[in-house]
């Protein structure tokens, strides 16, 4: 930069390279060059006053010998100096002019020839001439007439300002204008007008007083002020001014340019607007002149954009010295590795501050905060946008938003990428900051793209699109699709009249979870229903749903939602609390539940139903249906037809209905009915379950297993009491009967080895019988026509084997034990037990107890075992033998054949006894047989042997009963014949 014309003010200008330089006279004598008049050119004075035509026209001065030549015979020789500016800044210092003799020049030629050459730059090489060397060669020097704007200048002097003048808002000067805060310090009227503005507090305070501002700054220019005339000639002022052409100045002759009062004013605004520009371009021309409406008509168009432009420029350039300042201010800065960190959280915090008090201040004064802070297109503080993008919200919610955007502009507004719609169908797009998107009217399509975007779609059936960023999606009236975009945290708000919706998101992780907020809505209001893989919500009664997509694929991705009421926020950890209906059709259906409480209608046709997690309730309705509670505490209702129902984990209640069903209860404490029909149920292994009877239930199995006490399952027969019921066992099962003979209940393997398949307890209305009372319970066995083999249990059993070689086992209990027909096994057990081998030959042991033992008819073998027993042989051979721990009793009829007796007893307390029915002492015949003793007491023919008698006083442990007395052993004794 360098002053060419000697004002005061450097300005930017074409520059010789620092390996050439520039002929200059130091004519004031301050050992620098100050400007253009120490140079050789049309701004250096000649003697006489007036200023040189050129270059050469000055050199010629100094040839004071007019010799055409300037050498050392010229006065001023050894004070001209070459001038190379070695930096290129423009400013001269003692080390950079050099004399004539230090470079070896002998002389300078003042002839020359005019040339006009455009140089590089948009320099002209106007006249040339040459220089001869010192060695006699020869150089060339030439006048140059660099190209100047003005537009970039500043003075050559600086004032200095008192601390106040150093606080006020600052722009830096140009053209023929000092900084602001210098021509404020030299100017009372300008110093007044940034004062005044720079204490506005909003934009249309500023605005109000932005031109007198900028006026009385352009006043400061020494060249200001601009006139328009009206005009037929050409006029030419120092090759400056605006001047029209020969064929223009024709034109104008032929044209009458009337100028009325209205058109003067236009002038005069006109001429205002233009001193104004010129005085910041550095313009110096005071005088224009037009002849025709066409050409002021452009003049005054090309002057209002350039005006409008100057004061945007100016206005934006004083916003974060002024009215914003407060708000940088709020930026603090914390230390962090070592360096300082901004910190621009305080930014946000003021203007929500301002907006409390003064929404419409907050959001004007926010959106140029953001639009004119942008680097490179993106704020510097990404929260701002969001606090925008909501106030936006909020003043379109309170209607004020066409007030707001007059004050900013709406191409402001579009310029942050907030878009309103029209009646029309709408395409908007957003931009990577936070936008606000409103579709209005028609069906539109809003794509917010970057940042943390609200899309409004308005009304009409609208495609919203957050893209990047935590969006707030609306979707007004009409039925909307709306996507927020995968990756971020979005919010959906749905109300009254919002139609039907689809709302399609996607999460990775739990910071993901997106919002459907239902305004105005209890969450007592929601139905939440399935269909296929969708969530449908409706808050506001049957007219309006919004179906989340995908909620309940196997892909956990799409259900990272919470829903909120204005009661209540459902997390997605409070969906299982949450009731889900879902409801087939008439064909065969797959319904799945998930891990909220759902409640599936299979509806008609053969349905397959999964309530997955949660406490569901699944009712198959009619056909052959599938149900499945998978986990939590499920309701199973198999209703009409054959179903199969699978409790899963949880304690689950299951409902057969009619039909003969299956019924498997899983883990947990499951509740199974199996309603009318034959069904099978499996409340499931490991936990206390209860299944549920009535009469009319049909032939059901239970099958069930517990591995302690702790898992005794629990019978409930409803409607009966324990006299009502009938105890049968049929192979390993328990068949109970407590409603006749129709319906009955067998507890699968219940008499098996394995005891985990006997924790029960059976409930009637009076009475429960427990695991322990089933010893006193009568629990009836009957075999068939074959050989059969048939077990009692610890309770009061009574089997009868039937025909056939039957092998019968009372096992625990006071059993009783019917051989019938056949060649039967008959065993006690423990227990006071009654055997009774019927027909046949058959073999009977008492076991452990005090047991009554009858063989009936047949050649016979009575066991007594342990216990006080008493044995009846019946007709037939039979052997006897009633054990040596007891007293026992063996009774004799006539008619019972030959029978044996061998028994042993250790002590008195074991004396048997031999009870002889009807017969008298007088007519018993007793004999000696070896070492056996034979009574006889119904004639020869029948006798009973008692062995081992006279082998040792052990086998004399016996007394004989008849009708008249008893007989000790010694009385018999001496009794023998």
């Amino acid at each position: 930069m360098f002053d060419h014309n000697k004002d005061g003010i450097r300005t930017a200008t074409g520059w010789v390279k620092p390996d050439d330089g520039l002929l200059v006279l130091d004519r004031n004598g301050d050992g620098i060059i100050n400007n253009g008049g120490e140079l050789f050119g049309d701004s250096t004075l000649l003697a006489d006053g007036s200023r040189a035509a050129h270059g050469y026209a000055a050199l010629a001065e100094l040839d004071s010998n007019g010799d055409g030549k300037v050498d050392a015979a010229d006065e001023k020789f050894a004070d001209l100096r070459v001038w190379r500016d070695l930096n290129s800044d423009g400013i001269s210092t003692a080390s950079e002019l050099f004399t004539l003799e230090e470079l070896g020049i002998a002389s300078l030629d003042t002839a020359y020839k005019n040339t006009h050459t455009g140089l590089a730059g948009g320099n002209t090489l106007v006249q040339q001439g040459s220089f001869t060397k010192a060695d006699g060669s020869s150089g060339q020097m030439g006048d140059v007439n660099f190209v100047v704007n003005n537009l970039y200048g500043n003075y050559a002097d600086k004032i200095a300002l008192t601390p106040e003048q150093m606080q006020a808002a600052n722009l830096q000067g140009i053209g023929g204008l000092r900084d602001l805060r210098e021509a404020a310090a030299l100017s009372e009227k300008l110093a007044l007008a940034l004062k005044a503005y720079s204490e506005a507090d909003s934009k249309e305070a500023q605005q109000a007083l932005l031109e007198n501002l900028v006026e009385q700054w352009a006043a400061t220019n020494p060249y200001f002020g601009a006139e328009i005339s009206i005009s037929n000639q050409l006029t030419l002022t120092s090759s400056e001014g605006i001047g029209l052409t020969p064929a223009q100045a024709k034109a104008m002759q032929n044209q009458i340019f009337m100028v009325s009062e209205e058109r003067q004013q236009m002038l005069d605004e006109t001429a205002r607007k233009l001193a104004i520009v010129n005085a910041f371009s550095g313009i110096r021309s005071s005088f224009v002149g037009v002849y025709n409406e066409a050409t002021f008509g452009k003049m005054a168009a090309v002057a209002d954009k350039q005006y409008a432009t100057l004061m945007k420029s100016i206005y934006e350039g004083l916003l974060f010295q002024t009215r914003l300042q407060p708000y940088l201010n709020a930026v603090t800065f914390t230390l962090a590795n070592g360096s300082f960190e901004p910190d621009f959280s305080g930014i946000k915090t003021a203007f929500e501050t301002v907006h409390a008090e003064n929404p419409k201040k907050a959001f004007v004064d926010l959106s140029e905060f953001i639009v004119f802070s942008q680097n490179n297109n993106k704020p510097v503080f990404a929260e701002l946008s969001t606090l925008l993008t909501q106030i936006t919200y909020d003043a379109v919610n309170a209607g004020q938003l066409d007030e707001y955007a007059q004050v900013l502009s709406r191409n402001t507004l579009e310029g942050l990428g907030h878009k309103l719609g029209t009646d029309g169908k709408d395409v908007f797009y957003g931009n990577n900051l936070s936008n606000y998107l409103m579709g209005a009217d028609g069906n539109d399509t809003l794509h917010g793209r970057g940042g943390d975007d609200i899309l409004s779609g308005g009304t009409g059936d609208d495609e919203l699109y957050g893209g990047a960023g935590k969006d707030t999606l609306i979707g007004g009236t009409g039925n909307d699709k709306l996507e927020g975009g995968n990756g971020e945290a979005d919010t959906y708000i749905f109300a009254a009249g919002h139609g039907q919706d689809i709302v399609n998101d996607y999460g990775s992780n739990q910071a993901h979870t997106d919002t459907l907020r239902f305004e105005g809505a209890v969450l007592a209001d929601a139905v939440f229903t399935r269909s296929d893989n969708d969530l449908v919500i409706k808050a506001f009664g049957a007219e309006d749903a919004v179906a989340v997509s995908n909620y309940f694929s196997s892909n956990s991705g799409y259900r990272y939602y919470q829903f909120a009421f204005d009661d209540k926020t459902i997390t997605a950890a409070d969906m299982s609390l949450i009731t889900v209906e879902g409801d087939g059709s008439d064909k065969n259906d797959r319904l799945y539940g998930w891990d909220s409480i759902d409640i599936l209608h299979g509806g008609l046709g053969n349905d397959y139903m999964s309530g997955e997690n949660g406490n569901d309730k699944l009712y198959g309705d009619e056909g052959n249906d599938s149900l499945y509670g998978g986990n939590g505490d499920d309701h199973l209702d198999g209703g009409e037809g054959n179903d199969r129902l699978e409790g899963g984990n949880g304690n689950d209640m299951l409902l057969g209905g009619s039909g003969n069903d299956e019924l498997y209860g899983g883990a947990g404490k499951d509740t199974l009915i199996g309603g009318a029909g034959n069904d099978k149920l499996e409340g499931g292994n490991g936990e206390a379950d209860t299944y549920i009877f009535a009469a009319g239930h049909g032939q059901d199995i239970v099958n069930d297993y517990g591995s302690n006490q702790a898992h005794t399952d629990t019978l409930r027969f409803e409607g009966a009491v324990l006299a009502d019921a009938v105890f049968t066992r049929s192979d390993n099962d328990l068949v109970i009967k407590a409603f006749g003979a129709e319906d009955a209940v067998a507890v699968s393997n219940y008499f098996s080895s394995n005891s985990g398949y006997r924790y029960y307890q059976f409930a009637f209305d009076d009475k429960t019988i427990t695991a322990a009372d089933m010893s006193l319970i009568t629990v009836e066995g009957d075999g068939s026509d074959k050989n059969d083999r048939l077990y009692g249990w610890d309770s009061i059993d009574i089997l009868h084997g039937g025909l056939g070689n039957d092998y019968m086992s009372g096992e625990n209990g006071n059993d009783k034990l019917y051989g019938d027909e056949g060649n039967d096994s008959l065993y006690g057990g423990n227990g006071d037990d009654h055997l009774d081998g019927g027909e046949g030959n058959d073999r009977l042991e008492g076991g452990n107890g005090n047991d009554m033992l009858l063989g009936g008819s047949g050649d016979d073998k009575l066991y007594g075992g342990s216990g006080n027993d008493t044995l009846i042989g019946g007709t037939g051979n039979d052997y006897l033998e009633g054990g040596s721990n007891g007293a026992d009793t063996y009774i004799f009829a006539a008619g019972h054949g030959k029978d044996i007796v061998s028994d042993y007893g250790s002590k008195v307390e074991h004396i048997d006894t031999l009870i002889f029915e009807e017969a008298l002492s007088p007519d018993v015949l007793f004999e000696k047989s070896g070492n056996d003793l034979i009574v006889k007491a119904f004639g020869n023919e029948e006798q009973v042997s008692v062995s081992n008698y006279f082998s040792s006083g052990a086998y004399r442990y016996v007394q004989f009963a008849f009708e008249d007395k008893m007989l000790s052993a010694a009385e018999v004794s001496s009794a023998i014949v």
